[in-house]
């Protein structure tokens, strides 16, 4: 018969949720041999190091990378993980990158977590689904497979109309996909040439 939990306190019942893992020998022995190379030397490791360690127990064991840092952590090799500031430039980066890429890929240009970039997008009122009808200056270019400088020179010349919005304390230039039609109606021939074909705008 089985055992009634109803009576599990909150701590036991999420305990007993809580996801095992299994760490194989190659794995203690990566633990093993960092902690022996910690020991011998003398001031504050290199979190680089210790990245690649997380980075190799995942690799070797097939555990999430949260429950590798959990398992470095309790082997006294890191303590809790500092957090990253992000500078605007960064943010502004943000944002130019999640309007073209999945998050997950942009969790990887960036060197950072998943969580962090949905913390961050979050808090500059963004998501990850944006740039879904509308262009930067930048991720325009980079569909058209052309110099973001190239764009700001349409949008000088009146022929491509952007407008400005606020993110959080960031202003961004935003192309409206029906703007971009427009222009391309208007000025195909003038644009297409050496480093812009009439294929890629039309696929664009």
């Amino acid at each position: 018969m089985p055992a009634d939990n109803s009576c599990a306190t909150g701590e036991e019942q999420s305990s007993m949720k809580r996801r095992t893992f299994r760490w194989p020998k190659e794995a203690r022995d990566l633990v093993r041999t960092h902690l022996s190379a910690q020991r011998a030397q003398t001031g504050r490791q290199d979190p680089a190091v210790v990245q690649t360690l997380v980075t190799r127990l995942v690799e070797v064991s097939g555990n999430p990378r949260d429950a590798c840092w959990r398992f470095v952590r309790q082997a006294g090799i890191a303590g809790k993980r500092e957090y990253r500031l992000w500078p605007e430039r960064a943010q502004q980066r943000l944002l130019d990158l999640i309007a073209i890429q999945p998050l997950l890929e942009v969790a990887i240009v960036m060197r950072r977590s998943p969580g962090s970039i949905r913390s961050m997008l979050y808090r500059l009122g963004a998501s990850a689904t944006m740039g879904k009808d509308w262009f930067t200056k930048y991720t325009l270019a980079e569909a058209l497979h052309i110099r973001a400088e190239e764009v700001e020179r349409w949008i000088s010349l009146g022929w491509l109309k952007c407008r400005v919005v606020q993110t959080g304390n960031l202003q961004r230039e935003i192309i409206e996909s029906d703007d971009f039609c427009e222009f391309c109606k208007a000025h195909s021939r003038e644009i297409v040439g050496r480093r812009l074909t009439l294929d890629r705008l039309n696929f664009v």
